[in-house]
This record gives structure tokens, sequence and C-alpha cells, in this order.
């Protein structure tokens, strides 16, 4: 049996399940997730079993016919992550018990059997739902998603930087560039908490006066009142991504399932003080560094 301990918000608990269930695919282990409502390690964060993700609860420790506590698993050995890259996890037989530790973040540690876990949480039933909800994003006009992660990152510059507009700048052109006409119609449809909004807007507004000539593109805010994993389905609908540096945006653009989608990211992930990291392995190769 497998299991991990969860660590960090949506996106960065999103690595880790798709990894542990993967590894457990390709290994024949069981998997068990531990159940909580909050993550209570570093920042309290919320977790998703209830919304997102109740499709696979189940095989959380909530599920009565489970045979292992929360103790229980965090009583097991424990195989850590050795490095940002991706290393292929060791083989363990399946008749042994461990959990894994680390945030696993490269697609490659589930890639090949993404499409399994998707319809294990029902992905495309949540994108329509979401799609239908929000209807009035889309009515047939094509959309790209712009993210941007402030929050914690303003006290975290050395660690997190935040994308300067120049780079929305640069993702945006090349995207219109690559895909459409000055008279096509495009939403950009931008996203950010609601503490950031008059940051943000003073650069949608320069990023409106820079594509003045593009008559018909249009710059809507997604509501502040929608929930996180919601904006990231919303995400995921859209027929392009721009994402910042931020496991969040990396996962609506991930799932987005648009064969002919653009993705974009920036060439700057981690500041300074994180010091030399390997990113290969963390973006698709059809994506597109900025």
């Amino acid at each position: 049996m497998i299991t991990i301990q969860l660590m960090g918000g949506l996106g960065n608990q999103l690595f880790q399940i798709f990894a542990t269930i993967s590894y457990a695919f390709e290994h024949g282990h069981q998997f068990v997730f531990p159940y909580s409502d909050r993550l209570l390690v570093g920042k309290i964060r919320q977790t998703y079993w209830h919304n997102f993700l109740t499709n696979i609860m189940l095989f959380t420790t909530k599920n009565r016919v489970c045979k292992f506590s929360n103790d229980d698993l965090k009583s097991l050995p424990v195989i850590q992550e050795s490095g940002f890259h991706y290393t292929k996890i060791q083989s363990v037989p399946a008749n042994n018990s461990f959990s894994l530790n680390g945030y696993y973040q490269s697609y490659k540690y589930f890639e090949a059997y993404q499409d399994k876990i998707y319809a294990m949480i029902l992905l495309s039933n949540q994108q329509n739902s979401v799609r239908t909800k929000y209807a009035k994003y889309f009515d047939n006009t094509s959309t790209i998603s712009m993210h941007f992660r402030l929050g914690d990152y303003k006290e975290k510059q050395h660690y997190h930087p935040i994308m300067p507009k120049e780079y929305y700048e640069s993702a945006l052109t090349y995207i219109l560039n690559m895909k459409y006409g000055l008279d096509t119609p495009v939403r950009i449809l931008y996203f950010c908490e609601a503490e950031d909004n008059i940051i943000v807007d003073s650069v949608i507004d320069y990023i409106r006066m820079k594509f003045s000539q593009y008559s018909k593109l249009e710059i809507v805010k997604v509501e502040d009142g929608m929930e996180d994993w919601q904006q990231l389905l919303l995400m995921s609908c859209c027929n392009d991504n721009i994402i910042a540096n931020s496991s969040f945006s990396w996962w609506g653009a991930y799932l987005n399932k648009n064969a002919n989608k653009y993705v974009c990211y920036p060439h700057i992930w981690f500041g300074p003080a994180m010091g030399e990291i390997k990113l290969d392995d963390l973006f698709p190769p059809s994506w597109n560094k900025i």
C-alpha cells in the first residue's frame, strides 16, 4: 500500500495525488490518502475531498472500510523525493506499505496514467458543469486564461517573484500572433485573488493600452467569489492559457484538453533564494517559455 502526506495548496496537492495514484497503478499497489478537512503542515490549507476530488474520497481514511487510520499512515516507512527534477521513484514490493514525501512537480510522474485518473475524478463532467454554470464567459468566443499570482508572494520575492507586466504582454503577443488575427473575437479571462485586484487592474490597464489595435479583444475579470477549484476548472476550459509561476495555474493549463492549445509560462519560476533548480521536467515540451 502506498500513501503520501499532502502539503500545500490545490496545485501542490494535485501533483502529489496524481503521482501517488500513478505509482500505485504502475506497481500494483493499493493507495490510501489521509483524510482531513485542512492541512496543518506549514500554512494551513483546505483539502478538496468534498468538491473537486469527491469522487476519490473513498480512497481516504474517511472510508469506513479502510483498514488504516491517519496515525497508521504517518508511522509508515518513508521514501523521500530526491530533488525537484523528475527522478523515477524506486520500486517497492506490492505487499509492502510505505509513504511518499515530496512535491513531485513533474508531469512525468503521472502522464502514463493521467487519463485514467481524469476518469476517476470525473474531470470531463466537472469541466462541462463549470462551463455550463459560467457560460457567460464563453458564448462561442475564443478564450485565453491569464493568471496573476501575488498573495503571499509579495513577502517572498526572493523565493517566488511576482511576474512583471511585460511577461503578460509578451505571452499574449505570442498567442495572438500564432493563432488569432486583429479582428478575431478573443476574450481574456484573468484570475487573481480579491486582495490583489488594485495591483492587477493596473496591469490590465497596461495590457488594454498595448493591445488597443485588436478591435475585438475583450478582457474580463473572473468573479472573486468563485471557489479556487472552480477557477482552476474554468482555466482548463479556455482555448489557451497564460500561467503564472504557480502550480495552481500550471494545473489549469495541464487539465486543458484542447489539442490546439497554446500555453505560455514564465522563464523565471523561482527566485534566487531557491538556488539552482532544474525545471526541465516541470513543463510539457509543447508549452512555450516566455
